[in-house]
């Protein structure tokens, strides 16, 4: 069992762990300026809830670590009322008795506890999930010719079907390994990541690592290839306006009725304020993802 584990349990069934709280997950690895709160709740008297999930014996570093959450979203939201859970496999006497003169719930989380909420729900942890590697799949496809045919002479080339499925399959023809790494999604968030670290070289006495970064489409934010293209369609957009926009106030003038004119000119106002706060909603996002 994992502490993501943890986490996803009391994330996704808060009533198992704190019956008649009204907890309501607002989301999970919450950015508060540099760190990441495991978990943020509200609850029926709309306070937020601030959780972190430590496995094993609560350390004391867990302590400060969630009293600095409290102060970075204290900066943002003076007003906000909220209230404070460490939650822990075994949580030591005189931490926790510190805990509670400074008011902050502390919560121990028996392994059987949770093991018993994860069967009721069907829970599967995700140390215990195994994905078969094209490697492995072609060595039992090589035992099933070899049954048939025993005097057979197999040729196993792994081959890619995915970003994923590249990597692995890099790291099958050369003997490396897949790393899991901490990287940054488009948006800022922190998010699990796989490296395959490879080992190429000229001669085995002198050899040199490759690593591969995958997948690109989760590590690396896409950068769009005509940024500009925005622009050429919002002033295209505007041209067109003003080719309807010209003989309509013609027609007003030439018969005297204006509500025509007007109609137009409202709808066209709106339009070119949603584009513009379109553009500037596009811009901001690519700031970000420069950022």
């Amino acid at each position: 069992m994992l502490e993501k584990d943890i986490e996803n349990l009391l994330a996704s069934y808060p009533d198992e762990f704190f019956p008649n709280a009204g907890f309501k997950l607002m989301d999970q690895q919450v950015r508060l300026g540099k760190y990441y709160a495991d978990i943020i709740f509200t609850d029926k008297h709309s306070r937020k809830i601030i959780v972190e999930v430590k496995r094993g014996t609560l350390s004391r570093d867990a302590v400060g670590q969630i009293i600095d959450y409290y102060g970075l979203i204290k900066e943002q939201e003076p007003k906000q009322c909220i209230e404070l859970i460490l939650c822990a496999n075994t949580i030591p006497p005189e931490r926790r008795k510190f805990l509670e003169i400074t008011g902050i719930e502390c919560k121990e989380l028996d392994i059987s506890l949770l093991e018993k909420i994860a069967k009721k729900y069907n829970y599967k942890f995700l140390d215990e999930l195994k994905v078969e590697t094209n490697k492995e799949i072609n060595h039992k496809i090589e035992i099933g010719i070899n049954r048939v045919i025993p005097d057979a002479e197999n040729v196993i080339i792994p081959m890619a079907d995915s970003d994923e499925g590249i990597v692995q399959a890099l790291v099958d023809a050369t003997d490396g390994e897949i790393i899991t790494a901490e990287v940054s999604d488009p948006l800022g968030n922190r998010i699990k990541s796989e490296l395959g670290k490879a080992t190429v070289s000229q001669t085995t006495q002198n050899p040199q690592p490759v690593t591969v970064i995958t997948p690109l489409s989760t590590t690396i934010p896409l950068k769009q290839k005509h940024p500009h293209l925005r622009y050429i369609v919002f002033y295209a957009y505007l041209a067109l306006i003003m080719l309807i926009l010209i003989p309509i106030i013609n027609y007003s003038e030439r018969t005297g009725d204006s509500r025509l004119s007007i109609f137009f000119l409202i709808f066209a106002m709106i339009s070119l304020v949603i584009a513009t706060i379109w553009v500037i909603w596009r811009n901001a996002q690519d700031k970000k993802f420069k950022e």
